[in-house]
């Protein structure tokens, strides 16, 4: 008696095969995951930059000079008196001299640098001096004057008047400041300020 053949279904023989199929693949990727190293991974790191406004400066408040003698009693009332009262005494720059002494010595200020060009042609020559330009005022009985002078009225070892402090003998006193300094004499009413390349008489 021949062998019966059993045939099997098209659609089961189909599905066994893309089931292997599908068992080879995985079992390959499964290999070839395990044999390869993963990949590497580059992080770039974020940098955060944090700018401080820098502060805003505090504007330094601007001071005139005196031009009257209101002005210069105003000067002279915010400073400090020097217990030493010096009756010479020379700015903290070493620009400005100073001789403030009682009685019959010349009294003023004169300038190291900066001398100062005259208001006229003609006025160092009627001012006498010897010099071409003013570098000294000074305090005389009527009141300032301009000099353009070649002498030098304070010591050479005259101390120093720091910024902000005063002075005074008899009827003169005088106050030191960074824009210059301002004298007044109370027995004419009169004073001045001299600074580099500037001076007022009042």
């Amino acid at each position: 008696m021949p062998p019966v053949r059993r045939h099997r279904p098209a659609g089961v023989a189909r599905a066994g095969l893309v089931a292997a199929a599908a068992l080879v693949a995985a079992t390959g990727l499964a290999g070839c995951a395990a044999g390869t190293p993963p990949a590497a991974v580059t992080v770039t790191p974020t940098v955060v930059v944090t700018v401080t406004p820098s502060p805003t400066p505090t504007p330094t408040p601007t001071v005139a000079p005196p031009q009257t003698w209101e002005e210069a009693l105003v000067h002279l009332g915010s400073a400090t008196a020097d217990p030493s009262k010096p009756l010479s005494f020379v700015s903290p720059s070493g620009n400005l001299a100073c001789t403030i002494v009682a009685g019959g010595a010349l009294r003023g200020c004169e300038l190291e640098q900066g001398r100062i060009a005259p208001p006229t042609s003609g006025f160092c020559a009627s001012a006498g001096g010897g010099a071409a330009d003013i570098g000294r005022i000074q305090l005389g009985p009527n009141g300032p004057v301009a000099v353009c002078n070649k002498d030098q009225l304070a010591p050479a070892d005259a101390p120093e008047l720091p910024y902000g402090r005063s002075t005074t003998s008899g009827s003169v006193a005088c106050v030191s400041e960074q824009i210059g300094v301002t004298c007044v004499d109370a027995s004419t009413r009169k004073g001045f300020f001299l600074a580099r390349d500037t001076y007022y008489v009042f």
